[in-house]
């Protein structure tokens, strides 16, 4: 992997896939035409820091305290602390200390605060502080969320076998609807995420599902209107900004490889919109039901040229022995189809197709025949198809008695006139014996 040029602070960060949860690491594109490229760092071991006290001796804070590292990626590091003014636990982000010298990634930091303050959702953490430490350094302050993320738990599911995996499918597609929900809400907002990936979802200790990480994220409309996220620009990142609208550099390539969009892997930055967001939700819904990411390689640029090729194997014929449904089968293919425009237009409709089938009802992108309706109707009123086929089935029963009574009764009266029948012609034979005597 290529050391950055030295002295070049401003150089654009690529997210890589990597064996952590952060999966923000830097990597050189120059060989891909028209990519800025970018520094390189090494992995990261997260497990030997979490827990660890804050290693930078001079990072002190006004009014927090006990501030241990909770996580590190790329950029930033996570650490935990109490507000000692509210008496509250939170999680404040810091930039890592080899990042300071880069103003490119300071902007950054700073954007995904302001950015991230202005979303005011119950799947987006809020943050609550924007300031420096006492030696000058930003650093934001947001809830502290507790629990897992989507990836952990994914691999989670994959080490309990295929039973627990099918069992657990109507689970993991309800928190997918909550994440559906805040990036709709984004979208709303003008503000797109660019780096959804189960890492950057967490799922709460009570079943609150969260949107993690918008550091990355592209502000649609630089004229904010009313009710839209404003480009943060102004105040500390005045002098960091960089001149283009949506504050990113043409033909960089930013996003996680196994999870971006074509048009991302491309550097097509004027297509990404709401649907790269549809795109890597149908990602995540891929591996939601397979436990496997649509495309793989033995390097990063062979798995960027596979998501730029398309193409890739329904989630049923990648792990048949799960059961998927055909008509998930068509909700990710039209999530994950390579051109924006025939993707769903909205996060809302993605999440209306997600509903339906929970709901066992009929689905955008499914041609349905009469019997396939019949069978809709019957799992989406299970209660009414009991009930119906009980009284069939009594139905039946009351039946079968009644031809069988009716049987009977016929059969006893063909017996009566039988001996009827006999006894008459028995006394007509004792008449004739009675008048020849």
């Amino acid at each position: 992997m290529a050391e950055p040029p030295a002295g070049d602070p401003e150089t654009e960060p690529t997210t890589l896939g990597s064996t952590d949860d952060t999966g923000f690491l830097y990597r050189n594109r120059a060989a891909l035409p028209g990519i800025h490229p970018g520094p390189s760092t090494p992995e990261l071991d997260t497990a030997s820091i979490r827990g660890a006290p804050v290693p930078r001796g001079g990072l002190s804070f006004r009014h927090y305290s006990d501030v241990e590292t909770l996580d590190q990626g790329g950029m930033g590091t996570i650490l935990h602390a109490i507000d000692t003014d509210l008496g509250r636990q939170v999680a404040i982000k810091v930039l890592r200390s080899d990042a300071w010298g880069m103003r490119e990634l300071r902007r950054r930091f700073l954007r995904e605060a302001r950015v991230t303050g202005q979303l005011q959702h119950p799947g987006i953490p809020p943050i609550h502080e924007l300031s420096t430490t006492e030696a000058g350094e930003h650093f934001f302050a947001m809830e502290l969320v507790t629990g897992k993320n989507l990836a952990r738990i994914l691999r989670e599911r994959a080490a309990e076998g295929d039973e627990a995996i099918v069992s657990a499918r109507r689970e993991l597609l309800g928190w997918f609807l909550r994440v559906c929900e805040a990036v709709a809400y984004a979208h709303s907002r003008g503000v797109v995420h660019r780096d959804l990936k189960p890492a950057n979802i967490m799922i709460g200790d009570f079943g609150k599902v969260y949107v993690l990480d918008w550091g990355l994220a592209l502000i649609l409309d630089e004229a904010a209107g009313e009710g839209r996220v404003e480009d943060p620009t102004g105040g500390l990142a005045t002098t960091e900004v960089h001149s283009s609208p949506r504050l990113t550099l043409h033909g960089t390539v930013l996003g996680t490889p196994t999870y971006m969009a074509p048009e991302q892997v491309g550097g097509r930055i004027w297509a990404i919109g709401p649907a790269t967001d549809v795109y890597q939700l149908g990602v995540i819904l891929y591996e939601i039901l397979t436990l496997r990411v649509p495309f793989v390689g033995q390097t990063t640029d062979g798995i960027l040229a596979a998501v730029e090729g398309g193409g890739a194997e329904p989630p049923s014929r990648r792990a048949p022995h799960l059961g998927i449904p055909a008509s998930l089968d068509a909700v990710v293919e039209k999530a994950m189809a390579h051109r924006p425009q025939d993707r769903y237009p909205g996060v809302d409709a993605l999440r209306a197709d997600i509903e339906a089938f929970l709901g066992s009802r009929e689905l955008s992108v499914v041609s349905y025949r009469p019997w396939g309706l019949f069978l809709l109707w019957v799992r989406r009123n299970r209660l009414a198809s009991a009930f119906a086929a009980a009284g069939v089935a009594i139905a039946v029963a009351l039946g079968a008695v009644i031809v069988w009574r009716l049987d009977r009764e016929r059969a006893a009266a063909l017996d009566h006139a039988r001996a009827e029948e006999a006894r008459r012609e028995a006394s007509e034979r004792r008449g004739l014996v009675d008048r020849d005597l």
